[in-house]
């Protein structure tokens, strides 16, 4: 079987691509969105974890069951709805994870709750740095 998104051969029972990330329905093998709860083509209903225990939960869940962690997909500050994927709120401008949505400083590496490595970059050239780099190495912005 291949990757419906990059033609890459395809482990029997994938649920991601190992090259491009694409999410596959367990079922059928189909391209699933990132957010989606059920297969388009079969119908399948997936199960979702818990970024932070890995617990199984319900996808109308707002909290988990075994750890707390917030699933409400809102801003812990304001509680406004968050974008998927967002690293800030629109609202407010809190720093959120943009893997599981919790607060996190505006200086971190990776989430605290769910230890999602987070990609610095440039904000002058937008060239990837690391978090201990006092300038940027492409074009030698400081960062004070």
């Amino acid at each position: 079987m291949a990757c419906p998104q990059c033609q890459a051969r395809l482990a029997p029972g994938a649920t991601e691509c190992s090259e491009c990330h694409q999410s596959l329905c367990p079922n059928c093998g189909a391209a699933a969105a990132q957010e989606a709860t059920a297969c388009e083509v079969c119908g399948a209903q997936f199960t979702l974890a818990c970024p932070r225990c890995n617990a199984e939960v319900a996808a109308d869940t707002k909290a988990c069951p075994a750890c707390g962690l917030d699933l409400s997909g809102r801003c812990p500050k304001c509680q406004a709805q968050l974008p998927s994927g967002a690293d800030a709120c629109p609202a407010c401008g809190q720093s959120v994870c943009p893997e599981c949505g919790s607060a996190v400083k505006d200086d971190a590496v990776a989430c605290p709750v769910c230890q999602a490595q987070f990609t610095l970059s440039c904000p002058r050239c937008g060239a990837i740095v690391a978090a201990s780099d006092a300038a940027c190495p492409s074009c030698g912005e400081s960062f004070d």
